[in-house]
């Protein structure tokens, strides 16, 4: 696992936030502190979505790679159980030891080592879940695909890279639904929600806790706007200023952020 990259399931992709960035780091410090009080290899595991997502850009861009990199990838071996990459190179990367030696253990290439130093060659398909470095985007070839989240940032850097186009979303409408790539305007994932009734549709509860929020502490922070969106986007901020991290109100009950207008489990660039 690389100094950018958390312990947390694949299949937990979200948006990351100051707080969390923050505490998950130092968990990850300290397992790295104890490793060797644990000589039992980690266990790998595989994430359901992830192998969905994988599958559906392969049917539905009719893209099949040949070699595909997962840098700090963990023990996640979810590339390996989908079908559409039955017969892809897949390079493992990781800086943790004992990961490397389970991923090998179970007949897979794995790399010890960085994803700032290490070059794996000519890549089709880029996975950065729950990490992000640029090195590894300098290997993909032209109509190459990257699946990331945004964990750290990864799916907004790529927005602000040129040399990379959004292509959809990968999204789930319930627990018992497939994943589908939406192509319809995956650029709202970057868009918050500008109305109090559109807030309402995607997250009533939000909604509600935003509004008890603004009802406790708008005259202490002599807000006055009236739409309720901006009201509570200056709030937020406020609070921020007040606790120089994301999200957290003065009573330390932590504030939501307004949500977006599209949600998704990992985004889909290719690279021009």
């Amino acid at each position: 696992m690389t100094s950018e990259q958390l312990t947390i399931d694949p299949g937990s992709f979200r948006k990351s936030s100051d707080l969390s960035n923050i505490y998950y780091s130092l968990i990850r410090k300290c397992q790295k502190g104890i490793d060797h009080l644990f000589p039992k290899l980690p266990k790998l595991y595989e994430s359901k979505d992830l192998i969905e997502s994988i599958d559906v850009v392969d049917s539905t861009l009719n893209f099949h790679p040949k070699r595909v990199y997962y840098p700090g990838s963990n023990t996640d071996i979810s590339p390996s159980k989908t079908g559409s990459l039955a017969t892809a190179e897949i390079i493992y990367l990781d800086d943790n030891k004992r990961v490397v030696k389970a991923l090998k253990k179970a007949q897979l290439h794995a790399v010890l080592g960085k994803a700032e130093a290490y070059n794996p060659g000519s890549i089709d398909l880029l996975l950065l879940l729950n990490f992000y470095a640029d090195e590894p985007l300098t290997h993909v070839v032209s109509g190459g695909i990257v699946i990331c989240n945004e964990w750290w940032k990864a799916a907004s850097k790529l927005k602000k890279n040129n040399g990379y186009i959004l292509v959809g979303l990968l999204r789930r409408e319930s627990d018992t639904k497939p994943v589908y790539l939406d192509e319809d305007n995956p650029e709202d994932y970057f868009k918050e929600v500008g109305t109090r009734e559109e807030w309402n549709r995607i997250s009533p509860y939000s909604l509600e806790l935003a509004k008890q929020a603004l009802e406790k502490y708008a005259s202490e922070f002599g807000i006055t706007e009236s739409d309720f969106v901006i009201a509570y986007r200056q709030l937020y901020a406020k609070c921020k200023e007040l606790k120089g991290i994301d999200g957290q109100l003065p009573d330390n009950t932590i504030l939501y952020q307004i949500p977006f207008k599209k949600d998704a489990l990992l985004l889909v660039y290719r690279k021009k």
